[in-house]
């Protein structure tokens, strides 16, 4: 029979056996069934953190984007390097090149 006690045993083995992405299903099977038998209801996955745009400097540039969602930055500058690549393309060309040394 199944016990609490007897999962968060074969548990605590699994994390010291290693870090295989079989012992990782197997981990994740046992915190399930723990969990049921604990009575703990399952939670909906939490949603994607934001990630904030690690920005510091005393350009107007950087001032703007410090803390602002990174993804929503980023669609901003794809806009604005597609219209740079039409109006200027050398400077787009040299941008690219600058990033592409990095």
């Amino acid at each position: 029979m199944l016990t609490v006690e007897g999962i968060n045993q074969e548990i605590a083995d699994v994390i010291r056996r290693g870090d295989t992405r079989q012992d990782v299903a197997h981990l994740a099977n046992l915190f399930v069934v723990r969990d049921g038998l604990s009575g703990i209801p399952a939670t909906k996955a939490s949603p994607e953190p934001v990630l904030s745009v690690p920005a510091s400097g005393e350009s107007d540039f950087l001032r703007a984007v410090a803390g602002k969602d990174s993804g929503r930055v980023w669609a901003v500058m794809d806009e604005a390097m597609d219209t740079l690549k039409s109006v200027f393309p050398r400077l787009y060309a040299g941008i690219m090149q600058q990033i592409s040394e990095i």
